[in-house]
């Protein structure tokens, strides 16, 4: 059972001021929960329905974690989703630090992502098309935001996830050979463009305002997804899914 401090404690890491105090964030829903269960990422309190515990007993023999049986009522109180019925993880936020890129190795830089769900999605993306590491400016939405976590299905395990300035990031990278792509409305046409073998930065704007004025010295190619019909513009997970198709058709 759930006592009502440990609710209000779990209900406190909805909000990212007490993730960042405690360093602590949730991971709910069954598949979630199971994803980082069989992975090495650290757990440090687990509850579940007895449903749950009889469906994966002998996986949670096998990792020997404290756990608390609770009902769905309980769950639902304590988590963000009220269709929660299995269960609900605290695990500890690891502090990551940029990755020096391997040769033939790409990165996302994210300028100021705001929806939890775009960046959830594109926690998806980069993890399908195998984009090892994401660099994300201090105004993104918090990647644990209970959100963007159960949007990327277990990718976060998967993806370096860093937190940096990128005025930083784009000035040491506009020294080491590797090229800064951007997109933009009027660039070149993505389609036409053949992406140097080497690997290098893709930035991905706001999704309202795009790429900030500041980062566009940087640059060493503007791309543009080209439009055929009449919308005015894409959704930025949408956006990032087209350049990374483009980008793994030609050197997969």
């Amino acid at each position: 059972m759930l006592s009502k401090n440990q609710i209000k404690f779990i209900r406190s890491l909805h909000q990212k001021k007490f993730r960042v105090a405690h360093q602590l964030f949730i991971v709910e829903g069954e598949k979630n929960v199971i994803e980082t269960i069989r992975s090495n990422h650290p757990i440090a309190d687990l509850y579940f329905t007895n449903k749950f515990h009889q469906k994966y007993a002998d996986l949670l023999d096998l990792r020997q974690l404290p756990y608390t049986i609770v009902s769905e009522e309980q769950l639902k109180l304590a988590g963000t989703l009220s269709s929660n019925d299995a269960a609900l993880l605290i695990a500890p936020i690891s502090p990551q630090k940029p990755r020096p890129l391997k040769p033939g190795e790409y990165v996302l830089v994210l300028d100021d992502i705001r929806d939890p769900g775009n960046l959830g999605t594109i926690l998806r993306i980069a993890d399908w098309y195998r984009i090892n590491q994401i660099i994300a400016s201090p105004t993104c939405v918090d990647v644990y935001n209970p959100k963007v976590i159960s949007s990327c299905k277990g990718s976060y395990l998967r993806v370096h996830y860093v937190v940096h300035s990128l005025e930083d990031i784009l000035q040491k990278a506009s020294t080491t050979g590797f090229p800064i792509l951007g997109t933009f409305p009027q660039g070149e046409n993505i389609h036409q463009y053949t992406f140097p073998l080497k690997g290098g930065y893709i930035v991905l704007g706001n999704e309202s305002q795009g790429i900030q004025n500041s980062l566009l010295p940087y640059f060493d190619q503007q791309l543009s997804i080209p439009r055929f019909g009449e919308a005015e513009s894409l959704n930025v997970a949408m956006a990032c899914a087209i350049v990374c198709d483009n980008l793994r058709r030609q050197l997969s």
